[in-house]
């Protein structure tokens, strides 16, 4: 499922350019060279650079699924409709999680965020969810790097 939607998504050239994360031959060596190549660039042009780095802590469970259904819009946006998107929409609901603190088992709770880590499904749906940050400003240079 990972290699067919990466597919898609790459066909479509829906991922950004300079989405550094989660995609292969992609680093974050990648993105220090282009940062120094924009500051570079500035410098050469007597141009202004400034940059802003956000650490989005815990991004992976910030990930709505449950409210708005803003994941499963996008997969609809672009193109992941069907029974595949059913398949999607059923990954991530009905999910619980408990904690266990000794011999102390806690009450199963819903999931209502997040996508599932460790798996590789859970990189892509991120993805999915931030892909079109880049286009918020048409005068900013956005790099997304993800680890």
């Amino acid at each position: 499922m990972y290699k067919r939607i990466l597919e898609l998504l790459e066909k479509n050239k829906v991922i950004y350019c300079k989405q550094f994360g989660f995609r292969a031959k992609h680093s974050t060596d990648h993105a220090i060279l282009s940062i120094i190549d924009l500051i570079q660039h500035a410098i050469d042009c007597q141009e202004f650079f400034c940059g802003i780095f956000l650490d989005f802590s815990k991004a992976f469970d910030t990930v709505n699924h449950r409210h708005h259904n803003i994941l499963t819009e996008k997969l609809d946006y672009y193109g992941i409709r069907g029974v595949t998107k059913d398949w999607f929409t059923s990954y991530l609901t009905n999910r619980y999680q408990y904690v266990s603190l000794g011999q102390t088992v806690f009450e199963l709770q819903p999931v209502s965020c997040g996508v599932p880590q460790g798996s590789v499904l859970g990189s892509l749906l991120f993805l999915m969810y931030i892909i079109d940050f880049s286009n918020c400003s048409e005068i900013l240079d956005f790099l997304t790097i993800c680890r």
